[in-house]
């Protein structure tokens, strides 16, 4: 899908960012996107993802499984994807790193967020 940014530079609609750098892509963005940013290392990408002041979602693709368990690893976010992105299974906790929101929903983790205890003692 072809890219599509409005006057302050968010995007308008899902995307997936191609020839992107991480001075040309913001957080910022209003809907969801998924930027392909080049790197030239493992630990350059992961350098470039960490220094994003948010941390929602990531996503790992590789053929070799174990690399990509050990890059997901370092990787500072609330989910990160192998070979996949976006998949949210309402048993398992979704939530964010940093800057992207608070708490967590889904799962029991998230389900104990959502109450509050109310203790009557007589």
């Amino acid at each position: 899908m072809a890219e599509r940014l409005d006057a302050s530079g968010r995007v308008e609609s899902r995307s997936v960012l191609t020839s992107t750098t991480t001075t040309r892509w913001s957080p910022r963005n209003s809907s969801a996107a998924l930027p392909i940013v080049k790197y030239s290392s493992v630990d350059e990408a992961i350098e470039m993802a960490n220094a994003l002041e948010v941390g929602l979602g990531a996503s790992v693709w590789s053929s070799d499984k174990d690399k990509a368990l050990e890059v997901a690893a370092k990787i500072q976010a609330g989910t990160v994807w192998i070979n996949k992105h976006g998949a949210v299974d309402p048993r398992v906790p979704f939530g964010g790193a940093k800057q992207s929101g608070y708490g967590l929903e889904f799962g029991v983790e998230g389900l104990k967020h959502l109450g509050q205890p109310h203790v009557i003692s007589y």
